[in-house]
């Protein structure tokens, strides 16, 4: 799945089906998106889809929580 042919899509939906791929579910949604994964990690996203940095910005704090733990 490449998530930059996917920005044309609803935003919430993108990060939504994104972040279900690499295993996070999501907690709870205001302006932001707060995910978890089965160890407990969290992440926070933007609900919405910016600019093309926004998935290697998600990429980079998924790497960052896995290294962590």
């Amino acid at each position: 799945m490449n998530p930059y042919s996917m920005c044309m899509a609803h935003p919430i939906t993108t990060i939504k089906k994104y972040m279900k791929v690499r295993g996070f579910y999501l907690v709870r949604q205001s302006k932001h998106l707060i995910w978890r994964d089965e160890f407990g990690n969290q992440i926070v996203t933007p609900s919405t889809t910016g600019d093309n940095r926004t998935f290697k910005n998600i990429d980079r704090s998924i790497k960052r929580v896995r290294q962590k733990s």
